[in-house]
């Protein structure tokens, strides 16, 4: 019975996200959320709760990677600082997180990039 309450529960969250517009994928991490949740505190819970749009990013879905032009535009308008953090993370594949916080004082230095050549 209290299987069924809690299934009932979390399929009336899962309706209740979807209603207010939400994207699935972000209802989908909620679920995952949940279900960890009540692993962690041994409940153990069969959940075929079908999200629609679980698998859909639409809040990136018109992104592109800027062409050649728009690249030199943004290094051109960027303080010296800006040029690196955007020439690393443009010609390398590192992600802003892999810099740093938001001051860049956390994150990779050049010191750890053995292959660098100064």
């Amino acid at each position: 019975e209290a299987m069924r309450r809690i299934s009932l529960r979390v399929y009336g969250f899962v309706r209740k996200l979807e209603k207010e517009g939400k994207a699935g994928s972000y209802i989908a991490r909620f679920k995952k959320v949940i279900l960890s949740w009540l692993k962690f505190n041994d409940i153990r819970l069969q959940l075929t709760v079908n999200i629609s749009g679980e698998n859909e990013t639409p809040t990136i879905v018109n992104e592109r990677v800027p062409s050649k032009e728009e690249l030199a535009r943004i290094l051109r308008k960027a303080t010296s600082r800006g040029r690196v953090a955007i020439a690393v993370m443009a010609f390398s594949g590192l992600r802003p997180e892999s810099l740093g916080d938001y001051e860049g004082t956390d994150g990779l230095r050049l010191g750890d990039l053995k292959e660098l050549k100064l």
